[in-house]
């Protein structure tokens, strides 16, 4: 199954292997790499506040 530029189906790849998935190792890795898909997708979805694209937490942090 080829994802290239598809975050659906790459979501959907990794769902698909978690379930077939017998060693309790790789569920774990796959678990992970979910959380980590979907960590990445809200992140991106939410619009930076001011200050943090710097790395700092607003005039303060600076």
């Amino acid at each position: 199954m080829s994802v290239d530029g598809d975050p659906t189906a790459l979501r959907a790849a990794l769902e698909d292997a978690l379930d077939t998935a017998a060693d309790a190792d790789a569920r774990y890795y796959l678990r992970t790499a979910l959380q980590l898909y979907d960590a990445r997708r809200d992140a991106a979805a939410t619009p930076a506040r001011a200050g943090n694209a710097e790395g700092t937490n607003g005039p303060e942090g600076a």
